[in-house]
């Protein structure tokens, strides 16, 4: 078990240690150009509202049981309930 448990740690150490080898290329980003955005108050409002358009209601059909117990309640025993706690095998 210890060895096993030490090949894994030095194959996980490996594979991180040449995981970083890296290039020595620097990459630079250059601005193409400098703008100032309008102020919102000089931007013009666009009403895209359609007056007449009605909404599409969608149906309920997810209708209840007619046969649904008012008295639901437990008759007997649970059966979920573990009768035999702690009693299992490997």
């Amino acid at each position: 078990m210890k060895k096993t448990t030490l090949c894994l740690a030095f194959l996980c150490l490996g594979t991180s240690l040449l995981a970083q080898k890296g290039t020595k290329e620097v990459y630079s980003a250059t601005a193409t150009g400098f703008a100032v955005s309008p102020k919102l108050t000089d931007i013009e409002y666009e009403n895209n509202e359609v007056s007449n358009k009605k909404h599409y209601i969608v149906p309920n059909k997810l209708r209840r049981n007619k046969a649904v117990n008012p008295n639901a309640l437990p008759n007997g025993m649970d059966p979920a309930l573990q009768k035999n706690y702690n009693t299992h095998t490997m």
